[in-house]
């Protein structure tokens, strides 16, 4: 995946959270977030090659300084743990920026990003957790998720979160192809589809299962699994993508 910098990741994750999460986390079954991801995604066949698992909500409407910010990510990264951490301060006019990138042990990368920002509205403090893994299997998944989970719990937050696991299947695919390997997925963990986007190089399908407790709504409908099978000419191979409730990564 390419990197993203700092502010790039605040304004997209922003954006992505302001559109998709204009509805709101559900109650459902009780099966962990995790599992229920590596259930679906195991059913593709594909090669796991890295995760990912996102937060990202509002803390007040207030406009804060930067030393205000500092502060705060000092007492989130207190239960985020993250270590070897490098800082990034953006100030300017009505947008003030504070980032925390780190690692945990096994080379699992986390950043924190507390932006404070006045718009012509009101102003918001916003808060984006991010942890990426790059590397074959899923140990510590479920561990990152529930790191994030009590960081955002601490800074008396809902714990929305996403997940996502990528991967490969060594051939490339016909549309059919495609498509079945989503069939797959779906029937795995009992998930109907909502909405869907075919192309001939690109399926991409959000679906809904009763199996995991959280979901979003989205047109007015219930929403927890997304599933993006892509074509790579380059690498000569087929690309997967899985996430709950959505997919945060680049594919």
């Amino acid at each position: 995946m390419r990197k993203i910098g700092f502010l790039g990741l605040t304004v997209c994750a922003v954006v992505a959270w302001i559109s998709l999460y204009s509805g709101q986390f559900t109650l459902a079954e009780s099966v962990a977030p995790t599992a229920f991801l590596e259930k679906a995604f195991s059913a593709t066949g594909a090669r796991v090659e890295g995760y990912g698992v996102h937060h990202w909500s509002i803390l007040n409407h207030e406009l804060m300084s930067t030393d205000q910010l500092k502060r705060m990510a000092a007492r989130l990264n207190a239960t985020l743990q993250l270590r070897d951490t490098r800082e990034w301060v953006y100030d300017q006019g009505d947008q003030r920026v504070f980032q925390l990138q780190g690692w945990w042990p096994g080379g699992t990368s986390g950043v924190l990003v507390i932006t404070s920002l006045k718009t012509d509205s009101q102003p918001d403090t916003t808060l984006v957790l991010r942890v990426e893994h790059t590397g074959p299997g899923t140990d510590g998944l479920a561990a990152a998720y529930d790191r994030v989970k009590q960081t955002v719990a601490s800074a008396g937050q809902t714990p929305r979160i996403d997940s996502c696991l990528y991967g490969s299947l060594s051939d490339r695919m016909s549309e059919t192809e495609r498509q079945n390997r989503i069939a797959q997925a779906l029937a795995s963990v009992r998930a109907k589809e909502v909405e869907a986007l075919r192309t001939p190089l690109v399926t991409s399908v959000s679906a809904y299962s009763p199996q995991t407790k959280e979901y979003i709504l989205t047109g007015g409908k219930k929403m927890n699994l997304q599933i993006a099978v892509h074509d790579d000419a380059y690498g000569n191979k087929t690309r997967v993508v899985v996430g709950t409730p959505i997919v945060t990564v680049e594919y």
